[in-house]
């Protein structure tokens, strides 16, 4: 938005240019953002429907609205204080001012290369690029499952993960479903393991994606990308067909879906 930088008396004031005087001088001189809405349709494929539209008349009450929702979130607050000493920077660099390093920090904790972010606090975690971070969480998975493979439930689910993969007709096949989802029902381990192994293959089939966001998915170059899995997954066929059947499943659902994304609407 268009802001004005006023002086005397040895301070700078930053507000909004307001020529109309459609607000007062406390919500001029205290909101320095405004959204601007944005209107996109898309299909049931995630593909853009139209134009994008921008209703009329919209942003004099969005700039009203964004002064109330600025009291009430930090990132708003950091964004609203970013805009106002932006304003200023690009004023003093507009007449020529000059720039005083500023002091070097001082000695402290060093900023974390990443964080997790939860609801009641804030976790460092270590950087790294994209395969190490897989590594370490998929290291942490597998740690996970590892552990539960000695319980009776999850042995259970094995010799029958391997009996469906023997199977050979429709009616055997229904029979061991039917007694999988008892199994998964009556235990919690079992549902922790398939949680476990979703999570897993999730991070693989997420990180590295060949796609870039908002492009088109190219099928081919997603199968080339996930061959080396899929034998990965073909060695698991013996030491754990649980894992198996359910990371096959979920790369196969993987590769539907992007298929369905390349279809016309």
């Amino acid at each position: 938005m268009p802001l004005l930088i006023r002086g005397g008396d040895g301070v700078l004031t930053v507000e909004r240019d307001d020529p109309s005087n459609r607000w007062g001088e406390p919500l001029r001189r205290n909101t320095f953002i405004e959204a601007d809405l944005i209107i996109q349709k898309y299909s049931d494929l995630g593909r853009k429907a139209g134009e994008v539209k921008r209703p009329a008349n919209y942003q004099a009450e969005a700039y009203a609205l964004m002064a109330e929702l600025v009291p009430t979130s930090s990132e708003l607050q950091r964004l609203n204080n970013f805009a106002a000493v932006l304003a200023v920077v690009r004023w003093a660099k507009a007449a020529d001012a000059k720039f005083a390093a500023p002091p070097k920090p001082k000695a402290g904790p060093r900023t974390p290369e990443a964080v997790a972010v939860y609801p009641d606090k804030v976790v460092p975690l270590p950087g790294g690029t994209k395969d190490e971070v897989l590594k370490r969480e998929v290291d942490k998975l597998d740690a996970a499952l590892k552990e539960l493979a000695e319980k009776d439930a999850i042995k259970k689910l094995q010799k029958l993960c391997a009996k469906v993969i023997e199977a050979e007709d429709q009616d055997t096949l229904e029979k061991l479903a039917k007694e999988v989802t008892e199994l998964e029902k009556a235990s919690p381990e079992v549902r922790l393991y398939q949680e476990l192994v979703e999570a897993k293959y999730e991070e693989i089939l997420t990180i590295n994606h060949s796609t870039p966001p908002g492009k088109i998915p190219d099928p081919k170059a997603e199968e080339r990308r996930l061959r080396p899995l899929q034998r990965k997954l073909t060695d698991l066929l013996e030491e754990s067909p649980a894992e198996f059947l359910l990371g096959t499943n979920l790369v196969n659902r993987f590769l539907k879906r992007l298929q369905d994304q390349t279809k016309v609407d």
